[in-house]
């Protein structure tokens, strides 16, 4: 810092100073010491205005969620704020909602996957779903395609019914439903009014009066009973034995004078075959 009244390199007053006595000079070189020493204080401070610190600067740390023109050190912001490399969020963290069908990088909300997505339970799906096809014989809990239902079902309608496949039944061929005779189970003759049927049996209705076919009781899956109707009678029944029939519960009377009914016991009910 410069003395403006003194020089004290050269020892002598300056233009406003000459002719002071040597005791003021001396005066003047404390005040000159004094100079120095201010200067050399106020060297190792920053100014008020845009300071350039340097070294490991300290301060106090703000309360979390502090928000002022209070400086915020590196304890505030660890305390505060997540890092954006693998951040372990608390609370309940929220963002912007990406648009459905968003494909990017960008956070998913809650919202975002429940307009975009289906739940794992009971999803109700629109459009047009699609899923890997099961292989044809695939008994699972796997979604069935319609590629898939194609593979294994038949290829062609059920043929009419006309007077040439009376007492007929439907089978297939693995590609298409065709009427055809009824397998050569050996018939038993029944010429009584009641009949208790065995499963994998056939009976022939001939008894001049009606006859009730009683089904097996507590009937296996696929277990079969063919009853068909000899004696010309529409008035011939048939009793599930505590089961159903296609799901419906009670007898079932025969009205074809000449049917065949074969009956197959599958998924906990007779079915018509």
């Amino acid at each position: 810092m410069t003395n403006p009244y003194y020089n004290h390199v050269s020892g002598n007053p300056v233009a406003l100073s000459r002719g002071v006595s040597a005791s003021i000079r001396s005066e003047f070189d404390l005040v000159q010491t004094g100079f120095d020493m201010v200067s050399t204080m106020f060297a190792g401070y920053a100014p008020m205005a845009s300071p350039v610190l340097t070294g490991t600067p300290t301060a106090p740390t703000a309360a979390p969620g502090t928000n002022s023109a209070q400086l915020a050190t590196t304890s505030f912001v660890a305390s505060s704020y997540a890092p954006i490399a693998s951040p372990s969020l608390t609370g309940t963290p929220l963002a912007p909602t990406a648009a459905p069908g968003t494909s990017t990088a960008q956070l998913a909300t809650t919202a975002f996957v429940a307009t975009g997505y289906a739940p794992l339970a009971s999803p109700a799906f629109t459009g047009v779903p699609s899923g890997p096809t099961a292989t044809p014989g695939t008994n699972t809990s796997q979604l069935a395609t319609t590629a898939f239902v194609a593979s294994v079902a038949f290829s062609s309608a059920l043929p009419g019914v006309s007077a040439g496949n009376a007492g007929m039944v439907t089978t297939n061929n693995g590609a298409a439903a065709l009427w055809s005779a009824v397998p050569n189970t050996p018939f038993a003759n029944v010429a009584s009014t009641s009949q208790a049927a065995a499963a994998g049996a056939a009976y022939l209705l001939t008894n001049a009066a009606a006859t009730t076919v009683t089904l097996p009781a507590s009937p296996s899956v696929n277990d079969k009973v063919i009853v068909k109707v000899g004696n010309g009678l529409a008035t011939n029944v048939i009793n599930p034995n505590g089961a159903t029939i296609e799901g419906v519960a009670g007898n079932m009377t025969i009205y074809n004078a000449a049917a065949v009914v074969k009956l197959q016991f599958l998924n906990s009910s007779w079915r018509l075959v």
